[in-house]
């Protein structure tokens, strides 16, 4: 965990990542102006990155696993807009039975001591707090997956 424990990597997922180049990320959030503002954050910073898609809900990202996206960036709390969709528990261990590979960012308002993100610990390769430095920790966590820095 950082210093400021407001993000934190699963250093016991990160030993078994292989992949060293992000080409796609998928972000999960059913706040559009909030994903639409990470995905555009995230361009500016990582010119590698060949394509940012976002889902509203989890089960449309689901659906598009087999493009094989590098990172999954999946907010925790779903289903405040779209009550019939799943929430962020259900979702990420979906991804990871179907891609135990895949590295998910798991970014929530909740945090990382409580119970609902402690019952996910083993499925996500990093966390992050939803707050003003979220961005910046996100930034971080891939730059520590994928680089080591």
């Amino acid at each position: 965990m950082n210093t400021s424990g407001l993000y934190q990597v699963n250093n016991n997922v990160k030993k078994s990542l292989e992949r060293k180049t992000i080409k796609k990320i998928f972000i999960i959030d059913d706040n559009e102006l909030y994903a639409k503002t990470l995905r555009s954050y995230l361009s500016l910073r990582f010119l590698e990155i060949q394509s940012i898609k976002i889902f509203r809900v989890g089960e449309l990202g689901l659906l598009e696993l087999n493009k094989e996206p590098d990172i999954i960036i999946l907010d925790f709390i779903l289903n405040t807009k779209y009550t019939n969709a799943g929430n962020g528990f259900d979702i990420i261990t979906k991804i990871k039975r179907k891609k135990p590979k895949t590295n998910v960012i798991l970014l929530s308002a909740l945090e990382a001591r409580s119970s609902s993100i402690l019952s996910v610990k083993n499925y996500y390769s990093g966390y992050v707090y939803k707050n003003q430095d979220a961005f910046e920790n996100i930034k971080s966590i891939i730059k520590d997956i994928y680089y080591g820095k």
